[in-house]
């Protein structure tokens, strides 16, 4: 079965506009610690993007991966985006943009459940989907509206099998909405090193937020 790595980005960041170009790790951006930490993931990796992104899609062709820029009219709809950079794939996992620390780990675990949809309930910025391409399909049919935020809401379409991952539950935040998260999770990764495991991370963000508090309590 073929598998495409679909991630979603976008330029205009209402919080942090271009936030995928800014460094996290020395001179690497957050795209390029993304790409990295995916690796050879899958026969297919694309970066998925609104019409206008042609910076992004750029910078993504030039990392290797393909682009994939919707059509003017849809640059709202993520749902349809994805559907479309699925093309030519069989499955696909998906993956939000603003998670430069995603676990290819959690993803190779996910990827072996057999079954047409895996949804996670890890941190923000550990929430991956797993889908065929079929229940995609089915997916986009049962969402008339509100197509733009995958991430924040499940839809289980009838007729589709669905399985709940649960690796390292926690209340810390680990995607980049703002220049505080961007500063944070540099520093996460900084200490960790770009191939650590979701445990390593989520051990390195709580002893962070513990200081934090302890400093401030001080």
């Amino acid at each position: 079965m073929s598998l495409g790595i679909v991630v979603v980005a976008r330029q205009a960041s209402t919080r942090l506009p271009l936030k995928h170009l800014y460094p996290l790790l020395g001179s690497m951006s957050l795209l390029e610690v993304l790409f990295e930490r995916l690796g050879d993931l899958g026969d297919r990796r694309v970066l998925a993007v609104p019409s206008r992104d042609s910076l992004y899609t750029a910078w993504a062709k030039a990392l290797g991966w393909d682009a994939y820029r919707s059509g003017f009219l849809d640059d709202e709809d993520v749902l349809g985006r994805v559907l479309g950079a699925s093309q030519g794939c069989e499955r696909i996992a998906i993956v939000n943009g603003d998670s430069p620390l995603i676990d290819p780990g959690l993803l190779r675990s996910m990827l072996e459940m057999p079954c047409d949809l895996v949804h996670s309930t890890n941190p923000s910025g550990q929430r991956p989907y797993v889908v065929t391409v079929r229940a995609l399909e089915a997916w986009a049919k049962c969402v008339a509206r509100q197509r733009e935020h995958l991430f924040d809401a499940l839809v289980e379409p009838p007729g589709i099998s669905v399985k709940l991952f649960e690796a390292h539950p926690t209340a810390i935040k680990l995607s980049v909405d703002t220049i505080e998260d961007l500063e944070f999770i540099r520093g996460v990764i900084s200490r960790v090193g770009i191939d650590a495991t979701l445990a390593e991370i989520v051990a390195e963000a709580k002893r962070d937020r513990a200081d934090n508090r302890q400093g401030i309590v001080a």
